[in-house]
């Protein structure tokens, strides 16, 4: 019904319509109808949206009416198992993968049966009719979870069952499963009938899309035929007026090599400049550079602000500039043969002329350039400002240096001592020794100087200098260092009165120098061996040098569990930067590969793990006897241990064994008898590379005259040193 059919309605009821008013009722309806158009796409678009919700919900389901019919399991029991394992750290589809394993093995197998009764699992009930798959994986769950386990993997990867579901399984389902079982029971959700249901949605509505697939089919067989004679009379116009369409067609892939043609020689010629203008801009220096980009970029900023470009400077500059790019054009297509728009011939003379000229001024401004670097000593191939003022700083700290020494050498002569204030002259003098000259035309100069005048005089200024330096033993030609040396300290035996104090001060800074001297030795002794992993090194107090360590042996069961787990200890080795090789060692020390081992002080597992250090591992419950999460737990507390000892292996083992709180409150010097034997049993059985470290340590003292602070030095610099080297081993091995 249109707006026409109700107006000439309301009109023979006796409403008068005016223009106005139908103008109004016209729109009104318009609207209306807008609205209800809008109200249709609405309501169809929820009906879509329903039906593709119950499409999705249906189709699950009627997966698990299949799958229950495989299975032979009760779809609420498959829902139920699947929501158990998820909650024990499994997910559903593996629940469902490992059920449809477990169902498997017994439909193939004719002895499956008698495997699982051997194992302890019922697959019948009282009246001899098979029981609910469900029912016969969670016993089989049950019995797995009383294994040992890796025992219970083998048997789960002969059923089916993957190992995350395995692990769920081991922790108990039954508390969810009644869980479960109780949220459907008060929902009112029955699965079973739900599948059922679901299954015959799914039926009809693949019935359906059947149905449209074939009339989809139908309609296009129809048309492909009604289109066939159309297809004929298109070929036959097509043959009969093919030179037309012939001619159109040449016409039109003419025009397009045309249009390349053009396009590729402009392009190219823009190529070809651009490779010319590369070249040039590679011969510029830095500064002229610097230069052109600062007037390219104003160039573009006057564009952008400047409406009036082309009548500015710059944009009279712009058009010449791109008038040159022209002539060039014109003139590189003269030099190649071609057709150009002058006549490049009778400009050839003048144009070599100013390009000597050109080429002539450059090499005298680059010449120009080279003597002044060669007057300032600046190697132009390497210079940079940053160098020059990296020099001056290094210029002002060799002053601030000087200033230092200087005030230290009145401190030594006001307090008489003589022998500190020869050393801190002589340093002064030496200082700036090994720095090349500033300028080194202006020594050459100084040096011609000193020449002329003594040829004219007789007498050379430098022997001034010359003279002062060998009096110090600075020079070549001076005096040895020891006379000097011997010279002040008479003249400090002298001015002291070689007292009693005196002479006993100079034992003692004898004494400590002598003690510096033998403690530099015993860091040097001590850094020169290589430990190795099966001998413990000798800084370790109560563990002799050399001694050869037990060779602990895993049992038979341990060999094979510890062969199984290497990848996982590899993995964990890596993740937590543990020597090569420690996990097992430690295992096999520990437990000889037993992960059901207790020993009688309580230690629990194949780490002997205690139950109050598991329980700030992580490790929960019987934990410590599951081999993969004790690893993980050795792992993590050896790298604390590690960590706190700062590196060091040796304590780091003692402290698992003994207790981290007694090493650092005996030291390694009072540890028990079992300490100082497991120690080396562990590092027996690891890799000889494991715990390899080669090393030669120089260390380099400046401004050190007391003999205390020097060994002090050499103490705190060994110990960094040391730190860093065992750092970068333990680096190495994981």
């Amino acid at each position: 019904m249109n707006a026409d059919v109700i107006k000439d309605f309301l009109i023979s009821l006796g409403f008068q319509v005016d223009e106005s008013g139908a103008k109004k009722f016209d729109a009104t309806i318009a609207n209306t109808s807008l609205q209800a158009v809008k109200l249709g796409v609405a309501v169809e678009a929820a009906a879509l949206s329903v039906v593709a919700f119950t499409a999705k919900i249906a189709s699950g389901l009627d997966n698990l009416y299949w799958m229950s019919q495989r299975t032979g399991a009760t779809v609420a029991g498959i829902q139920q198992i699947g929501y158990a394992v998820s909650q024990l750290g499994g997910t559903v589809d593996g629940a469902r993968s490992s059920l449809e394993g477990l169902a498997q093995f017994v439909r193939n197998n004719p002895g499956a049966e008698g495997f699982l009764n051997r194992l302890g699992v019922q697959t019948r009930d009282a009246k001899g009719n098979m029981r609910d798959m469900v029912s016969v994986f969670t016993s089989v769950g049950q019995r797995l979870s009383q294994m040992p386990y890796y025992r219970a993997n083998q048997y789960a990867q002969m059923l089916g069952i993957d190992e995350n579901t395995l692990m769920a399984m081991r922790r108990g389902v039954g508390q969810f499963s009644a869980q479960y079982t109780q949220m459907a029971k008060a929902i009112g959700y029955n699965a079973d009938v739900a599948a059922v249901s679901s299954n015959r949605f799914m039926t009809s509505l693949r019935d359906f899309g059947q149905m449209a697939g074939m009339a989809r089919d139908k309609i296009g067989s129809d048309l492909a035929g009604g289109l066939a004679g159309s297809i004929d009379t298109l070929r036959r116009q097509s043959i009969d007026n093919f030179p037309k369409i012939e001619n159109a067609l040449t016409g039109g892939i003419k025009l397009i090599l045309w249009l390349a043609d053009t396009i590729g020689t402009v392009v190219f010629r823009l190529i070809e400049a651009a490779g010319d203008i590369h070249d040039w801009w590679g011969s510029l220096d830095k500064d002229t550079r610097g230069l052109i980009e600062i007037f390219g970029g104003l160039m573009i900023a006057w564009q952008l602000l400047n409406s009036a470009f082309l009548t500015s400077p710059i944009g009279i500059i712009s058009t010449l500039g791109l008038a040159i790019i022209a002539l060039y054009d014109d003139y590189k297509t003269w030099k190649e043969g071609g057709k150009s728009l002058i006549d490049w011939k009778k400009w050839q003379p003048d144009i070599d002329s100013a390009l000597k000229a050109i080429q002539d001024l450059r090499s005298s401004v680059k010449d120009a350039g080279a003597q002044l670097a060669h007057l300032l000593n600046i190697n132009l191939s390497n210079w940079t400002l940053k160098g020059d003022i990296a020099s001056i700083t290094k210029q002002f700290g060799e002053l601030g240096k000087m200033m230092s020494t200087v005030g230290d050498l009145l401190s030594a002569i006001n307090e008489g001592r003589w022998r500190d204030a020869a050393s801190l002259g002589k340093s002064l003098l030496q200082q700036g020794k090994e720095n090349k000259d500033a300028l080194p035309a202006v020594s050459s100069s100084a040096d011609s100087t000193a020449d002329s005048l003594r040829e004219k005089t007789g007498f050379d200024p430098r022997v001034v200098g010359r003279t002062i330096r060998g009096w110090l033993g600075l020079s070549p030609a001076a005096e040895p260092a020891g006379k000097v040396n011997s010279q002040l300290e008479e003249l400090n035996k002298t001015q002291s009165g070689a007292s009693h104090d005196a002479a006993k001060g100079r034992e003692e800074d004898k004494a400590v120098q002598n003690r510096s001297v033998t403690l530099l030795q015993a860091i040097a002794e001590a850094l020169a061996p290589p430990a190795r992993a099966n001998e413990v090194s000798p800084s370790v107090p109560g563990i002799s040098a050399g001694a050869a360590a037990p060779h602990p042996q895993a049992t038979k069961e341990g060999a094979a569990l510890l062969g199984w787990m290497q990848p996982a200890f590899q993995k964990l080795e890596q993740l937590y930067r543990l020597p090569e090789g420690l996990l097992r060692s430690v295992a096999i020390t520990e437990s000889a590969g037993n992960p059901n081992a207790i020993s009688g002080a309580g230690a629990q597992g194949l780490f002997q793990i205690m139950p109050r250090t598991g329980r700030d591992l992580g490790l929960r419950g019987d934990d410590a006897f599951d081999p993969m999460k004790a690893a993980g737990a050795a792992a993590k507390y050896l790298s604390q241990l590690l960590k706190a000892n700062d590196g060091d292996l040796t304590k780091a083992l003692a402290s698992y064994n003994w207790g981290l709180g007694n090493v650092r409150k005996y030291g390694m010097g009072l540890m028990p008898q079992e300490t100082r034997n497991y120690v080396p049993r562990v590092m027996s059985n690891m890799p000889a590379s494991s715990a390899s470290l080669h090393q030669e340590t120089n260390i380099h003292i400046h401004g050190v005259t007391d003999p205390r602070e020097a060994g002090n030095v050499v103490a705190d610099k060994q110990n960094q040193v040391s730190a860093r080297a065992t750092q970068q081993l333990l680096r190495g091995n994981s």
